[in-house]
């Protein structure tokens, strides 16, 4: 890698460890000032994606997303050049929930400038099909009906 392409990168180790350690200040480090967040919902492909705007609005959202009890991880890590990175991340909440993301970033002089995120819910473990109704079971035992 050239001194120019190496300046142009960004820096993917920062970015796994900002994930996987749940750390949104690391994370918000990597962003543009003017970066821009679309965020899909792969169970409903024809509406229209959230978008977040500026950094200090992208902030908020990984404050939150990066919560207390969480747990993130890279499972797939493919850099298409200097100026393009996808991923895929699994988060697991403590609900139990468990929620993947396909994540295609675009970098300009190694901060991120746009980031399009397509979120992917995975049925709980716990969930039982009930004629079109889901059933949770809880631990003491009681139904919930979804």
């Amino acid at each position: 890698m050239t001194k120019d392409e190496d300046d142009r990168a960004l820096d993917l180790e920062t970015l796994r460890l900002g994930i996987e350690r749940c750390d949104a200040d690391l994370l918000i480090d990597l962003y543009a000032e003017d970066a821009r967040l679309s965020i899909a919902n792969a169970d409903a492909p024809h509406a229209s994606p959230f978008v977040l705007s500026g950094k200090a609005e992208i902030a908020k959202h990984l404050r939150v997303t990066f919560g207390p009890e969480t747990v993130h991880r890279v499972e797939l890590e493919a850099a298409i050049g200097d100026d393009r990175v996808r991923f895929r991340e699994v988060c697991e909440y403590p609900d139990g929930g468990r929620v993947r993301v396909e994540t295609t970033l675009e970098v300009q002089c190694r901060k991120i400038v746009r980031q399009v995120d397509v979120v992917a819910h995975e049925a709980r473990a716990d969930a039982v099909p009930t004629g079109g109704l889901l059933r949770f079971e809880h631990a003491d035992g009681k139904e919930d009906l979804s």
